[in-house]
């Protein structure tokens, strides 16, 4: 490496091009308000709706409304299960039709929700990929529901301070 000198050694022209990932504003599993948690435990669709509806309107259209993403969540759940009970009696495995759709639910919500995960994760440049999104909402729905619930009300506090520090 006779060619280099020391101002230009290739590890230190490497981190100029590192971006810098954040991470989420919570933990998955931290202490939430009571109120929130209830609701994500007791009607995720609507808790997923609010979320929905406050990513819109931060960053997208502030008309938007929760109604859309609550019913699609509801199909997507139904959808799932639907499609987990049709494909266990087509191949005649012998199990209780509860099973096929509860997993069936389970990942449809999950497929649906990782979306607006993505986003949110996008949005504040925040580490991982769509598999960890899946496999969160899939394992511990109501905790991803409250953590993207955290880190969007974080966004819209800082979003307030930037425009006050505007006037």
């Amino acid at each position: 490496f006779q060619f280099l000198n020391r101002r230009y050694h290739p590890i230190k022209i490497y981190k100029l091009f590192i971006i810098n990932m954040d991470t989420w504003s919570t933990k998955l599993c931290d202490n939430h308000s009571t109120e929130l948690v209830c609701t994500t435990m007791l009607l995720p669709c609507v808790q997923y709706g609010l979320n929905y509806q406050k990513y819109e309107r931060m960053y997208v259209d502030a008309h938007s409304h929760c109604i859309a993403p609550v019913v699609t969540y509801f199909a997507s759940h139904l959808l799932g299960s639907l499609y987990t009970t049709a494909l266990i009696m087509l191949t005649g495995l012998p199990l209780s039709p509860d099973i096929p759709i509860c997993i069936g639910s389970h990942i449809g919500q999950a497929c649906y929700t990782t979306r607006l995960r993505r986003r949110v994760r996008d949005k504040y440049n925040i580490d991982g990929n769509i598999y960890e999104d899946f496999i969160t909402h899939l394992l511990c729905h109501p905790c991803a529901l409250c953590q993207e619930n955290a880190q969007l009300n974080k966004g819209f506090e800082l979003s307030i301070k930037n425009d006050m520090a505007g006037y």
